[in-house]
């Protein structure tokens, strides 16, 4: 996955810096996936120090209107069962599968040695109009990361179509916040 090559890269580039390395990513949408699934990818191939083992770990995600999989959304935006959509999951190439993703994650860090690196923190951004994926998405997404353990914090950006979150002042407050609080985590760490 392009993701992965891009993590591989950018240890290769900049894993020289160590700690002073801030690594981010940050998914909108179907994108959030692509960067939990990322995110899980990297702490497991760190753990099983393998060969492709990412030495710049994630310190954060940004996951801009997400949802829990694309299985899920195609039931939320076609509930209706006789539409053959909501069947279409075992066709799927990618599930983007944030739930998943999360599971591996909370996993890695439980066999993580003391003193071990922890998971990434994780800011979920929620746009309070969004008119494609449902409130219940972020809101569960949100709540299963908290009870797995995962550092999350979740903003709702009162307002926010589902493309709009970055050009509300609430949404790039509370990214700015987050990148701020990452960038000091670091400093006293």
């Amino acid at each position: 996955m392009d993701a992965q090559a891009a993590l591989v890269w950018a240890s290769t580039q900049y894993g020289h810096l160590g700690k002073r390395l801030k690594v981010v990513l940050w998914g909108q949408s179907i994108g959030a996936g692509v960067a939990t699934t990322a995110a899980a990818w990297s702490m497991t191939t760190r753990a099983s120090d393998s060969k492709e083992s990412t030495q710049c770990p994630i310190d954060g995600l940004i996951l801009e209107t997400p949802f829990l999989s694309v299985q899920k959304m195609l039931v939320a935006l076609y509930p209706q069962k006789w539409l053959p959509y909501r069947y279409l999951g075992p066709f799927l190439r990618n599930t983007w599968d944030s739930e998943a993703a999360f599971r591996t994650m909370s996993d890695q860090v439980r066999v993580l040695p003391a003193g071990g690196r922890q998971a990434a923190k994780i800011l979920v951004l929620q746009a309070g109009k969004d008119e494609i994926v449902p409130p219940e998405q972020g809101d569960k997404l949100a709540s299963e990361a908290q009870n797995m353990g995962l550092d999350v914090s979740k903003v709702n950006v009162t307002g926010a179509l589902h493309t709009g979150i970055i050009a509300c002042s609430a949404g790039r407050k509370a990214i700015q916040d987050f990148l701020q609080l990452l960038v000091t985590r670091g400093r006293s760490a």
